[in-house]
């Protein structure tokens, strides 16, 4: 059997689809996941991705087509940001300036709330990423901060503010109130969030999360030491990785050219994997293939926000080798 070459992406789009023969169009959820036209909410245009180039502009729009945000992408693919990047709000108003280096902002960057009145003036910093001991993250260093008042709320790092998630960057929107001393969250903060509904107090040091109780629906709680917990593989992602090479059979026609068919499913809170969906296609037999190989894995541990499981959803791509 030919060689897979296969890898787990989480939220990352990539995309076939053309505006013209020189531009790539991708299409977003409202989790600004890769999915197909008609289901999104947001869309990004990639210009002249026919020819190979260190970067290519990007432009991203909201689905009334007021743009959402632009700038350069390392990737004719997907938006893999780097340089200036500028954001903006629906009605027009910039909505952030930052600077990226190897996916990740760093450096000074600016915000502002959406009636045109400066938020925010701060600093990324690179930290290690704890979840994967190999990569890194990067952590908002909040300077000065004002309020849709235009009341300074923060001065040179310390004070007290209101994050509506232009600290806390996770597709699962919330607010939360508490105070930043040395430019970072510290002590104790309280929130909420709407989907999923709940309430939660949390404690930090020096811009850490060192615990937090969540309050649901149900008026249940739960304890927990991370805002969001990625769904894995029961067993490990070995396991998984494993799983797809040994258990993918690609077309053995000797005229099967290759390519790679893009398969997305979602982890339900139980763990098992449902609605499987190519958002990609490669030929009637691979289509079929990918979703019955998804379908038929057991199964994960699922996410959770704030202690609480939740649904989320995973894109895997899988490229096939041609048989010639």
């Amino acid at each position: 059997m030919k060689a897979i070459l296969f890898y787990l992406l989480l939220i990352i789009p990539l995309s076939s689809f053309s505006q013209n023969e020189n531009d790539t169009t991708i299409y977003l959820d409202s989790t600004y996941s890769r999915t197909t036209v008609g289901n999104h909410k947001y869309y990004a245009i990639i210009k002249n991705t026919n020819r190979k180039k260190k970067e290519y502009e990007v432009t991203q729009y909201y689905l009334s087509g007021k743009i959402e945000s632009k700038g350069l992408s390392k990737s004719n693919e997907y938006f893999d940001a780097t340089g200036e990047i500028t954001s903006y709000y629906e009605n027009g108003n910039v909505k952030s300036l930052k600077y990226f280096k190897e996916y990740y902002p760093e450096g000074k960057c600016t915000f502002w709330h959406e009636n045109g009145i400066k938020k925010a003036e701060g600093e990324y910093v690179i930290v290690p990423n704890k979840e994967f001991k190999d990569s890194k993250n990067s952590r908002l260093k909040v300077v000065n901060y004002w309020d849709d008042k235009n009341v300074q709320k923060v001065i040179d790092g310390e004070g007290e503010l209101e994050d509506d998630g232009f600290i806390e960057k996770h597709y699962l929107h919330s607010v939360s109130n508490g105070k930043i001393k040395n430019g970072y969250k510290d002590e104790n903060w309280t929130g909420k969030s709407k989907n999923p509904n709940i309430q939660f107090s949390e404690i930090y040091k020096n811009g850490e999360l060192v615990s937090g109780i969540s309050l649901d629906e149900s008026n249940q709680s739960h304890s927990y030491s991370e805002i969001m917990k990625r769904a894995d593989p029961v067993g490990g992602i070995e396991v998984f990785y494993k799983y797809v090479q040994n258990n993918f059979i690609q077309p053995e026609s000797q005229s099967f050219k290759g390519g790679k068919v893009l398969t997305k499913f979602d982890i339900d809170e139980n763990g098992f994997i449902v609605n499987v969906r190519n958002i990609k296609s490669l030929t009637p037999e691979v289509d079929i293939a990918a979703i019955k190989l998804f379908e038929n894995f057991k199964k994960f541990m699922p996410a959770e926000y704030r202690g609480i499981k939740i649904k989320t959803s995973y894109i895997m791509p899988i490229t096939l080798q041609g048989n010639n």
